[in-house]
């Protein structure tokens, strides 16, 4: 706020001045400005002269023209006034508006913050003509922003470093903060905890108690009690907290919102409770003594009504204080806690736990009331107060003791289990508590003196000194949980974990340490046991990796030879199937040791999960090594295993590849062996197989496969072909069964057999089985309309479609939008499908009927279905597969075929089902399905499937030959 001087004209513009000077008497009304205006409005021409003041600063001056921006000018803080000068006299250069804080001294030297606003005017010509502006007192805004910011910083830096874990929680319970004392408090980082929900680590016994003081407070507005409780921690054990949780309701809905809580460590104290158990009963023999008393006063504030609860207060009845005010009985009628209660009482508003002091009242002794009350309000109108009281005098009392009990507590340090010490700046011990003498074997006068160094281990010594330097050298001056090693007197080792804080006032650093051997030795224990099998003690798959990593790495170095052997046992799926799963667990048992058994000490055999095995050696030989290995592990395969009493026979297949010939990495060997297994199963035999880059190729080939298969419904390759089914007595065309095509650019036509196994392996198989319903039955819907015939519609169904809990509304939906009558939809499932999950099956199969389509069991008799399976399906037509249909020869000798044919075709009559017959591809097959009763045929003998177009064309020239024979 300065002026600058251009054109030979000099501008003031708020808080600046021409610098003219002011008379003696505007200069003591600019001062008493300065002292009291709150709002200042003011407006100078283009000379910086005053032209205009608001009403409140007009008070000051007999005119406004005595209104000096120069005096005020000279009221701003030293400190302040370069920088005001500064950034108006740039705004003032330009025309430009500003607005910015900034201090004056008032008189008494007091210091006010003023906010000051400008703008530049200009006249209808665009003419300067000036500044206009206004100066508004703020200092309480900025007070209130200073406690703002100085108890924000506050409360972080007592959170932060709380020994106390402070949390936060939502609605359901899930962190969304925690305070740093988690992780020295249970083991997790704060980013560990948050988004995971508080009851996974809140004791299964503690968590209905937590539960229920939330749902208190919301329900009663009680306030937050203190929970003692456990919470688990990293390490899987559970440690006991002091808990404080307040609720937190929206204020709208009353619902919960989150709460926040405070948990201590109380682990350490459960083992003095015992000696504090007779302190808590007189605690609470005190506070069983204390009641309330329920009162009422008229709208001047005297008591109208009061409880005879007092009368054990006062000494006389309780009648003694009706018609008097508070005030009136009040030790001290200038009490803070009484004005408040006065000044909420004028203003008609709700109080709680407000304290006084009541003198003493027919001699009786002084003492002290805690206060809640409410207004009375009555058709509108209020008529006075009404709420409790409670004598808290002996509550004064005990937080007397319980100050002295706290100081008490400072020696309970030398009970402690914990080791606790003092350090000076050298890093010498100060003092010990006797839990530190016991650990270590030292007397409190052999350790007092030395550095800490001379006792950690050497070992732990250069790693302890890192972040001895790190946390007091360079860093907050903090150490949590940091574990190391010490050498006792005796010559032990223990293990410790510290905790330490450097004071500098003190120039102290206190230290904690726990004995933390045991645990130390427990988790050796569990990494041992999670290195091995559970079920067969054999290394399990991370001490496989780890292992295989060594011997490679043994063996590059010293240019020897290893061999990795995937075993997987053969029939062991029909041993758990019908013996159970312990005997299955018994037969693995027998496996491994029967493995172990017949390999060297350094040899390695581990299990991967279900009935798989791994084996890696050295192979001195190479292949001619591990097929001596080979043969004599299949050997003990050969003997029957006895499991339950019972003689029981697997085989086993073997997978082989060598390092450094097949592969270099342990990932690389694996791949390669089990690839080699894969081939060895597919001979279905006992038997071992060597890697060959050939299965590199047949993997590869699959992965293409695969990687086309996923893009082929959106670059539309697939086609549908359609196969027609006539009727066996008129040869006429009744429907057709529509089958999945696929043309690939590059790949070229790939058979069905190719790619719908691998469709349905990987999932792909309902989308592509939504698109072919969907493609045939829009194509059907056309065929009926153009021939006016009714044509049924067969298509298939994949086992993961059947287990779709989408497929019905899928199905619904295609014929609504297909406009194709449900009557003339069938839908095909393999006998093999429904034999998966038959209850399932039955279920939706029911579902499907009832949108009134027909359901086919295709491939029917190749499956192990019962009749009882079948009478609970609600099927329509049975689908004769090409297997029961005989060759040519069978046909002129009526063999077995014959009748199991006839059979089939005599079950599905007595079931009033109709039978369709596929495969048909002569005409003796035709002539013996007509003589046995068959319904429908389809066949090569007929016609293969044909693209829509053909399809169109055989079915058009069809009805033209049927219409000709009927006019013939």
């Amino acid at each position: 706020m300065t002026g600058t001087s251009q054109g030979g004209h000099s501008h003031a513009v708020a808080g600046t001045g021409t610098g003219t000077g002011t008379k003696t008497g505007a200069g003591a009304a600019l001062r008493r400005l300065a002292d009291e205006i709150m709002v200042l409005v003011w407006a100078v021409d283009e000379q910086g002269r005053c032209v205009q003041l608001n009403r409140q600063a007009r008070a000051y001056f007999a005119s406004h023209s005595e209104f000096s921006l120069a005096g005020w000018y000279g009221c701003i803080h030293p400190e302040d006034r370069p920088l005001v000068e500064d950034a108006v006299g740039r705004a003032t250069a330009q025309r430009e508006d500003y607005q910015l804080e900034y201090r004056i001294v008032r008189s008494d030297g007091g210091v006010r913050w003023m906010l000051g606003v400008g703008a530049a005017c200009f006249d209808a010509q665009g003419r300067y003509s000036g500044y206009a502006g206004s100066v508004t007192d703020v200092s309480a805004q900025h007070g209130l922003q200073q406690r703002l910011a100085r108890s924000e910083a506050e409360h972080r830096l007592l959170t932060e470093n709380a020994s106390d874990l402070i949390s936060r929680h939502d609605a359901n319970g899930r962190y969304i903060y925690a305070s740093p004392a988690c992780e020295h408090l249970l083991g997790y980082r704060q980013e560990e905890l948050l988004g995971r929900n508080a009851n996974e680590l809140i004791h299964p016994e503690d968590v209905a108690a937590v539960r229920a003081e939330v749902e208190m407070q919301l329900r009663r507005g009680r306030r937050p009690a203190q929970l003692e409780l456990r919470l688990r921690h990293r390490d899987g054990g559970f440690r006991w907290v002091a808990t404080a949780t307040r609720a937190m309701a929206d204020p709208r809905t009353g619902a919960l919102a989150g709460t926040v809580a405070v948990s201590r460590d109380i682990s350490a104290e459960k083992a003095m409770r015992q000696e504090l158990q007779e302190r808590e009963e007189r605690y609470r023999s005190l506070t069983a003594l204390l009641s309330d008393c329920y009162w009422e006063t008229d709208a001047q504030g005297r008591f109208t009504v009061l409880g005879p609860e007092a009368e054990a207060w006062l000494g006389v009845e309780s009648s003694f204080l009706l018609g008097k005010t508070r005030p009136e009985i009040a030790m001290d009628p200038q009490e803070p806690a009484l004005l408040e209660y006065l000044a909420r009482f004028e203003r008609r508003e709700p109080f709680r736990d407000l304290e006084y002091g009541v003198k003493a009242l027919l001699g009786r002794a002084p003492f002290y009331l805690s206060i809640a009350g409410e207004p009375m309000l009555r058709d509108g109108v209020f008529v006075g107060y009404r709420g409790m009281s409670r004598n808290v005098t002996e509550q004064r009392r005990i937080q007397q003791q319980l100050r002295a009990l706290s100081d008490e507590n400072r020696n309970l340090i030398q009970n402690s289990l914990d080791m606790v010490c003092a350090l000076d700046s050298r890093g010498c011990f100060t003092r010990v508590n006797p839990a530190g003498c016991r650990i270590t074997g030292y007397a409190e006068e052999e350790m007092v003196g030395r550095t800490w160094h001379g006792f950690v281990h050497p070992d732990d010594y250069a790693s302890t000194l890192l972040r001895y330097s790190e946390a007091f050298l360079y860093g907050h001056g903090e150490i949590h949980d940091l574990e190391n090693r010490w050498r006792t007197k005796g010559g032990d080792v223990v293990h410790l974990s510290w905790s330490a804080k450097w004071v500098p006032e003190q120039q102290v650093m206190y230290l904690t340490a726990r004995d933390i051997t045991q645990r130390k030795q427990a988790e050796w224990r569990l990494r041992q046991l999670a290195t091995s099998d559970s079920l067969t003690q054999l290394p399990n798959r991370a001490r496989l990796n780890e292992h295989t990593d060594h011997m490679i790495a043994h063996a590059a170095r010293d240019g020897g030879a290893l061999a990795v052997m995937f075993v997987d046992l053969n029939r062991f799926k029909e041993v758990n199937d019908s013996m159970g799963h312990e005997a299955g667990d018994l037969l693995l048992q027998e496996v491994a040791r029967r493995l172990r058994a017949n390999l060297r000490p350094d040899d390695l055999v581990a299990r991967l999960g279900g009935d798989e095995f791994v084996v890696v050696l050295p192979c001195a030989h190479g292949e001619r090594s591990a097929t001596a290995v080979a043969r004599k592990l299949l050997a003990q395969f050969d003997e029957p295993m006895l499991v339950k009493s019972q003689e029981v026979f697997v085989g086993a297949s073997i997978g082989i590849a060598l390092y450094p010939r097949d592969a270099q990495t342990k990932e690389a060997l694996f791949q390669c062996a089990d690839s080699a297994m894969y081939r060895a199963k597919l001979t279905r035999s006992n038997g071992y197989r060597f890697f060959t880059p050939d299965m590199h190729e047949e993997a590869r080939t699959r992965l293409t496969l695969e990687s086309a298969l996923r893009r082929a419904l959106e670059r539309q390759e697939f086609e549908v072909h359609y196969q027609p089914r006539l009727d066996v007595t008129t040869l006429e065309v009744v429907g057709m069964e529509a089958l999945l095509r696929w043309d690939h650019p590059t790949l070229g036509r790939v058979p069905p057999a190719q790619f719908i196994p691998l469709a349905e392996e990987t999932g792909l198989i309902g989308d592509i089985g939504t698109w072919v319903l969907r493609e045939a039955c829009a194509q059907a819907r056309q065929w009926v309309q153009a021939f006016q015939r009714p044509l049924m519609l067969s298509v298939n169904l994949s086992p993961r479609q059947l287990h779709d809990p989408q497929l019905v509304t899928t199905v619904w939906q295609t014929l609504r939008e297909t406009h194709l009558p449900a009557h003339m939809l069938e839908l095909e499932l393999t006998e093999g499908t429904l034999m998966q999950d038959p209850h399932v099956a039955a279920q939706v199969l029911g579902e499907l009927k009832q949108l009134g389509l027909s359901l086919a069991v295709d491939d029917f008799g190749t499956g192990h279905s019962s009749l009882a399976y079948l009478r609970r399906f609600p099927v329509d037509v049975i689908k004769l597969d090409r297997t029961f249909l005989p060759s040519l020869t069978e046909v002129a000798q009526e063999d077995n075929v014959n009748r199991l044919a006839r059979a089939i075709l005599h079950l599905a009559r007595t079931l009033n089902l109709r039978l369709v017959a596929e495969g048909v591809e002569t005409r003796e097959v035709f002539d013996f399905l007509k003589d046995a009763g068959c319904d429908e045929v389809q066949g090569y003998h007929f016609c293969r499937p044909i693209p829509a177009r053909e399809f169109e064309q055989y079915l058009r020239l069809k009805l033209e030959a049927t219409a000709e024979g009927a006019a013939a």
